[in-house]
């Protein structure tokens, strides 16, 4: 596991592995799971097309994956999406879209 990567990417390494029980394998194999996941790409194609209930929804599947394995930042910046377009501030929930590219990235590259 990268685990420097991972923490300079706003992972909370040791809240996620106590989230598997401290299992390193399973916490190794769900973090290659998420790099995988299609949520953020949803997110982006559904902002892109103006359908907000389709991106509440991937900005909420993104947010709930991303907390679930204590990758804070990401997590943070996908709830400040979600929240924006709860609140129909699609103006704000645009404006936050590059932070959480850029944090999404930071992961994907840590995870390897």
């Amino acid at each position: 596991m990268r685990r420097e990567e991972l923490e300079a990417a706003g992972v909370d390494v040791e809240d996620g592995l106590g989230r598997v029980l401290g299992n390193e394998q399973l916490y190794e194999r769900l973090l290659g799971i998420f790099a995988q996941d299609t949520s953020y790409d949803e997110l982006v194609r559904a902002m892109e097309r103006g359908d907000d209930d389709a991106a509440r929804a991937a900005a909420h599947t993104l947010k709930g994956a991303a907390a679930n394995l204590s990758m804070k930042t990401l997590a943070e910046l996908a709830m400040g999406v979600l929240t924006a377009l709860r609140a129909g501030d699609r103006a704000e929930a645009e404006r936050l879209m590059p932070a959480l590219a850029d944090a999404r990235d930071a992961v994907l590259r840590a995870i390897g």
